[in-house]
């Protein structure tokens, strides 16, 4: 935690469900906020996808660039349960759009 942060390359937890991916992840991101004053940004990947989709609806309060704001400014951020969402193209795009702006930002 004190050399954070080392490369800006990101990480991922890999494992069966209930081996506390979840619970480090936060752990992580508790300490780089108390620690490091870090902007951090916790979601499960498939309530953001749902927001996004309700988001192109025309009565939709809210835009997708409103919804994916603190993805893309926060300096850290856990998207929890990447893989537990079924591939298709759109949720590749909406992958590929957050690490492809997310690493340009660097």
């Amino acid at each position: 935690m004190d050399q954070y942060p080392i490369d800006k390359t990101g990480l991922i937890f890999v494992g069966k469900a209930g081996a506390g991916k979840t619970h480090l992840a936060i752990g992580i991101i508790k300490e780089l906020i108390a620690r490091k004053g870090i902007t951090c940004f916790f979601c499960y990947f498939q309530e953001l996808l749902e927001k996004i989709k309700n988001s192109y609806d025309p009565s939709a309060q809210t835009t997708s660039k409103e919804l994916l704001r603190p993805v893309f400014e926060s300096e850290v951020i856990v998207l929890d349960d990447l893989g537990s969402v079924i591939p298709t193209g759109w949720v590749w795009d909406t992958v590929s759009l957050i690490l492809n702006t997310r690493y340009n930002d660097i």
